[in-house]
């Protein structure tokens, strides 16, 4: 059954994410004054957290530094605070051995991340080794790295701090380019796992450990460097990945077919109809050259430049390529404040397939399409109440495109209630409950309506243009929060 929850856990252990700006070690607010520990010189937020029993043990190693390498210097986003984690883990071998033992079970690729020698994780190894001895030998501190690596989500606070934890029960979900099921936080970093689409009682549970958004050959390259796979899933598996052509970019040779990758190890691309082949890399490079042309937000000036810029993507890509559909996720982002009609009908338009494209990518009930289906059901409603009002529809149609507009609001909140009643992810159902009573007032008055022109109050365009605000400021959080990195010491799986 899609919606019903299997799993629900409390990290084992929580702390800052690799790469993070300056927050507090023991209640995680963000430090804006940079008090600092008097003992270990590490940002805290008053000096009460850093007389906390808590921090007490951690700075009793992180003191050791006494020349200050591992400490944050100002208040710009920093990789030091990838230690904080690892000292956690460290620390648990005393203070709770059962536990100690339950975190060592994970899966660390500790040999071979070692025999790689990522600077990153060659840093933490000697940190603990050389400037904070915490008295474990090179290969625990290796192994400790590695489960934190591996087996990390991300989750947020109430004050929108990124954490990640370590969740045993979760890590042993397997990986799926196409997931079954979705994780939800709340602001204590429990997780919650819910079903997506109806799962048969033989079926495995799995989630993406990368973003499902990213290119075939960008989703295997990270799933390689950090967890040690070439996946096979049956999106990888199909060389269209589900008849999409998501990573592939139109034949330059005979401009008909689409050059799809052999899934071999010389990695290839060739051609669906005439067999022209390329390698990953040349491919790879015209795919960034397509991700330059709206690299440049401010280029988006108006619905014109957003048109061109569609086309320009569908020409040198096509519809339903990668690239296509991060452009359209930065045009609605900077349409979201213009309240033109021909703005509205291009958010609609591109709404609708952004919609139908996920719906491939990770079908079912995510949150994803929830926020979706809330912010096409908010610009048709309005759409709808224009064309009304010009005289481009009769009542009839109204009241088919509002109800139709309804009707996705139910299945909005039906996703959007799977949230955790403790999550900042609650606004978006309370965006939905107010888009929901104001369908409702727009019903009562069409179907009391006598004159030609829907009656509204004065100052409805001013609530329209705070309604589109409102929205796509919360949209913007949200994919702010979804953006990943390139790097190994910023990536964590997301909830």
């Amino acid at each position: 059954l899609a919606g019903y929850q299997v799993i629900q856990e409390l990290p084992l252990l929580i702390g800052p994410t690799a790469l993070s700006v300056p927050i507090c070690l023991s209640c995680h607010a963000p430090v804006s004054t940079l008090y600092r520990c008097p003992v270990c010189q590490w940002p805290m937020c008053s000096e009460t957290c850093s007389d906390d029993p808590l921090h007490i043990s951690e700075c009793q190693i992180l003191s050791h530094d006494k020349k200050m390498i591992g400490v944050p210097t100002n208040e710009d986003p920093t990789p030091r605070y990838d230690l904080i984690l690892i000292l956690r883990c460290l620390l648990l071998k005393h203070s709770d051995p059962k536990q100690w033992k339950k975190l060592l079970s994970l899966n660390s690729h500790w040999k071979q991340r070692k025999k790689d020698a990522e600077p990153h994780h060659m840093a933490a190894v000697q940190y603990f080794s050389k400037v904070c001895p915490t008295g474990h030998d090179e290969d625990t501190l290796h192994k400790i790295r590695g489960i934190v690596i591996t087996n990390c989500i991300n989750s947020r606070t109430s004050s929108g701090v990124s954490l990640r934890g370590i969740y045993p029960t979760i890590s042993l979900l397997n990986h799926s380019c196409r997931p079954s099921v979705a994780l939800r936080s709340d602001e204590h970093g429990q997780l919650f796992v819910h079903t997506t689409v109806e799962v048969e009682e033989d079926d495995q549970l799995v989630f993406s450990y990368v973003p499902p958004g990213e290119p075939y050959w960008k989703r295997q390259r990270d799933l390689h460097d950090v967890y040690y796979f070439k996946c096979s899933c049956e999106r990888c598996a199909d060389r269209t990945e589900i008849n999409t052509h998501f990573s592939s970019l139109k034949c330059p040779k005979c401009k008909k077919g689409f050059m799809d990758p052999m899934l071999n190890k010389k990695k290839t691309y060739r051609c669906s109809s005439c067999n022209y082949s390329i390698h990953q890399v040349k491919l790879m490079h015209l795919s960034i050259a397509l991700q330059a042309l709206y690299n440049n937000e401010d280029k988006i000036v108006d619905v014109a430049s957003a048109i061109n810029l569609l086309k320009e993507i569908h020409v040198r890509g096509h519809g339903k390529h990668y690239t296509w559909l991060a452009c359209a996720a930065i045009i609605l982002k900077a349409l979201g404040k213009t309240i033109t009609m021909d703005a509205h009908r291009l958010r609609k338009q591109l709404w609708m397939r952004v919609i139908d494209m996920h719906s491939i990518l990770e079908p079912g009930m995510t949150r994803r399409r929830g926020v979706s289906l809330l912010q096409l059901s908010s610009v048709s409603a309005v759409l709808a109440i224009q064309d009304y009002n010009i005289g481009r529809t009769s009542k009839v149609r109204l009241l088919e495109e509002v109800q139709q507009c309804q009707q996705q609001l139910i299945e909005a909140r039906q996703i959007l209630m799977l949230e955790p009643p403790a999550s900042t992810e609650q606004r978006w159902l309370r965006m939905e409950e107010k888009e929901r009573r104001r369908l409702e007032e727009i019903m009562e008055q069409v179907e009391d309506l006598q004159a030609t022109r829907l009656i509204v109050e004065q100052d409805e365009k001013q609530k329209q243009e705070d309604r589109v605000k409102e929205l796509e400021d919360v949209t913007k959080q949200e994919s702010d929060s979804e953006s990943e990195s390139e790097s190994e010491e910023e990536r964590g799986k997301d909830d």
